[in-house]
């Protein structure tokens, strides 16, 4: 710990006083600045970034184009470039619907999403999963992030989705859960400024979601070389739609700690050089005392 506090010695020259507390208060500047350090968070992987995606091995789906009608989905899209996206995922009230009352995607977003709507229909009765598998060699302190909106008056027995991880194929654990809120409406707001209440609506963690995109973190405990993220879904309904964007991957370098030469330089200056006596112990946090 450093202690900076106020000497005792004297000398015979007159206006040392003032010569101290200036040069005190520089010192408690000094080891404030020493200890200054933050924890940097670094984007390693991510997919769906304006379409981009980074250190991604491998995406696999095999419900991608499966269903024969074009309302139903469990896939990538993207406006402009998709063939069939279902109408549930989009809003178009800035121009080409301006009286739908449905979507998430306005047309201002013309980036790759994930979109999920009536996955039990006459192809499949079952929760569908896709998967994502990236490259973390050497990284450590993960986490993730994720944009996540739904829309839709949903129903807790036959729609739900979740997230889940593994690292170098341990057991999945889960990540993100959705819950239907029973209890309560929620008020979506379409980009035309129309809005639209609707009861039931999907939460997770506690937070309602809506239409408007709202991103949610969560770390990612253990380490290793390569990640699988899992996504399952299951819902029931063709005016009920969920969707997914900004997925990124972050490790999260911890606070370096002060070097000893930096706490030994710092205290034969403290104790030498007129600023002010100074005890040092090490790896502790500074206790100060401003002078005057």
């Amino acid at each position: 710990m450093i202690f900076c506090s106020k000497g005792s010695f004297t000398d015979r020259e007159s206006g040392m006083n003032t010569y101290l507390s200036f040069y005190s208060r520089a010192a408690v500047v000094a080891c404030l600045f020493s200890f200054s350090s933050a924890a940097s968070a670094v984007v390693i992987a991510f997919d769906m970034v304006g379409s981009a995606s980074q250190n991604l091995n491998a995406h696999t789906n095999t419900w991608a184009g499966a269903f024969s009608s074009a309302s139903d989905g469990f896939e990538k899209y993207r406006r402009g470039v998709s063939g069939t996206i279902p109408g549930q995922l989009l809003d178009d009230t800035l121009s080409s619907s301006p009286a739908d009352l449905l979507g998430i995607i306005d047309e201002n977003n013309t980036d790759t999403f994930f979109g999920v709507t009536d996955t039990v229909n006459s192809n499949n009765t079952n929760p569908v999963s896709a998967s994502w598998e990236f490259d973390i060699t050497g990284s450590t302190n993960l986490s993730i992030s994720i944009d996540m909106g739904a829309m839709g008056d949903f129903e807790a027995s036959s729609d739900s989705f979740s997230w889940a991880y593994s690292i170098d194929g341990g057991p999945l654990t889960t990540l993100f859960e959705s819950l239907v809120d029973e209890a309560i409406s929620q008020n979506y707001a379409l980009a035309s400024g129309t809005m639209v209440s609707l009861n039931d609506p999907m939460t997770v963690g506690g937070v309602a979601l809506s239409n408007q995109l709202q991103s949610f973190s969560s770390p990612l405990p253990g380490m290793g070389s390569d990640l699988t993220l899992v996504l399952t879904a299951d819902t029931n309904g063709g005016s009920e739609a969920f969707a997914f964007q900004n997925l990124v991957i972050e490790s999260s370098a911890p606070v370096p700690e002060p070097s000893t030469m930096a706490l030994l330089g710092l205290g034969f200056a403290c104790v030498r050089g007129f600023f002010v006596p100074c005890y040092l112990h090490p790896g502790s946090y500074p206790v100060l005392s401003l002078l005057s």
